[in-house]
């Protein structure tokens, strides 16, 4: 795991969630999409910009979420959110942003046509962050 020096923002607007393991609760928090987003961003821009697991997972994350909840999370998040929706527009604007070159890589084995199709599906998912 990479520690993150700005740690505390991901969970600056945290929500707790409660699960039980067997009698057991657990609680845990878990940061609002403007939080995970930051951590994602700032793990990739700075502490490991050589991998590719992070921009995979900022993709993963706002398709599963949805493009609005995220985008209002983001405007929830004043001027952090308008960083990093910067930042997210930087990365994923088009097929041959980092972002997106990041993501087909983590896909690994994708014919040409594929990796074409992936790459269009996601500057298309971050086309509303513009």
């Amino acid at each position: 795991m990479t520690p993150l020096p700005d740690a505390w923002l991901a969970l600056k607007r945290k929500r707790g969630i409660e699960l039980r393991v067997g009698n057991v609760p657990l609680r845990l928090s878990v940061p609002d999409a403007a939080g995970f987003l930051a951590m994602k961003i700032r793990a990739k821009l700075e502490q490991r910009p050589e991998k590719t697991k992070d921009c995979f997972d900022i993709f993963a994350y706002v398709k599963l979420m949805g493009v609005k909840t995220v985008l209002s999370s983001l405007a929830q998040a004043g001027q952090e959110g308008r960083l990093i929706q910067a930042q997210l527009v930087d990365l994923f604007r088009e097929p041959s942003s980092p972002g997106v070159r990041d993501v087909l890589d983590y896909a690994g084995s994708l014919e040409p046509t594929e990796q074409e199709l992936l790459a269009q599906a996601v500057v298309d998912l971050f086309s509303d962050f513009f």
